[in-house]
């Protein structure tokens, strides 16, 4: 069975039917989704945050070892992504939420713009047990890139990022 995009978004129930997956037909969640700040370091031409007006906050400790219990519960620990409308790495206690989660048994991702993915806080956050890294990027070339990400230069992300991956390196060979 096919179905487009536009099937899949008009909610047939054909198209929905295909798009079941044995992980999301399952009685718990393969990924859990947690947005620590819906606060962010560049101004992109392209973000939702431009056309809302929502609030900045951050997620409480509270609220996440709330999120953490409900990870604990599942008998097949779902991965825990750190994303949203934000940049994570904007949260003062990512770190330890990334270390936090890894703790209850979840593997750890989270996206990032990588301007803020200094040497201290990648070094941090691969201590702290983070399996996947993302990194969103909006322009192959410094000039289309620096027209939507207001506030950020491709040379710095491409450098911060190849940083982090000779880090994991290290780590891994050191770790076995």
């Amino acid at each position: 069975m096919s179905f487009s995009a536009a099937d899949y978004w008009a909610g047939s129930a054909e198209a929905g039917q295909a798009a079941i997956s044995p992980a999301a037909d399952a009685a718990f969640p393969a990924k859990i989704y947690v947005e620590p700040t819906n606060r962010c370091n560049l101004n992109c031409l392209t973000c939702i945050r431009n056309a809302w007006d929502e609030p900045p906050g951050e997620m409480t400790p509270a609220t996440f070892d709330r999120v953490l219990d409900a990870v604990r519960a599942c008998p097949s620990p779902p991965t825990v992504f750190f994303g949203g409308f934000g940049e994570p790495l904007f949260h003062p206690r990512i770190v330890a939420m990334v270390r936090a989660a890894k703790a209850s048994g979840a593997p750890v991702e989270l996206i990032t713009n990588a301007m803020l993915l200094t040497d201290s806080t990648a070094r941090a956050l691969i201590a702290a047990g983070l399996d996947v890294l993302w990194v969103s990027l909006d322009g192959a070339k410094p000039e289309s890139y620096a027209d939507v990400r207001l506030g950020a230069a491709l040379p710095d992300v491409i450098a911060n990022v190849r940083h982090v991956r000779d880090m994991g390196r290290e780590h891994a060979l050191r770790n076995g």
